[in-house]
């Protein structure tokens, strides 16, 4: 499901970072067993680094992709369940559906309070 595809989307790269790692490696093994640093040394090695690396990123990209595709779908699928449920709950149970009105909020004063004969606000 799609925790599976969060799994591969998520751990490929690294995969592909390990078999990096493990090329690099190789690549250093053959410049020591060889003495010499030349191209055709060590290419066997960053060869192997790179092609691990491209693995790794193109098996993520289309189980992310997949991933994000059916979340959507899933959240979705979530909101309109939810509205037919609510809508189903309030017709069985004769429910009004409730109308947003725009009220405007009227300034509002503080008393005047009376002391003495003199009148004062009490803020």
């Amino acid at each position: 499901g799609l925790g599976f595809l969060a799994t591969i989307g998520s751990t490929a790269p690294f995969i592909g970072l390990f078999g990096t790692v493990v090329g690099i490696i190789n690549a250093f093994r053959s410049i020591a067993a060889t003495g010499s640093g030349g191209m055709s040394v060590v290419s066997g090695g960053i060869a192997e680094a790179l092609v691990s690396t491209a693995l790794g990123i193109f098996v993520a990209i289309p189980a992310v992709v997949a991933f994000n595709h059916f979340t959507g779908k899933i959240e979705t699928f979530h909101v309109e369940m939810n509205r037919a449920s609510t809508q189903l709950v309030n017709c069985l149970f004769k429910i009004p559906e409730l109308k947003v009105v725009d009220v405007e909020m009227a300034e509002v004063k503080a008393p005047m309070v009376k002391k003495g004969g003199a009148a004062y606000a009490t803020r």
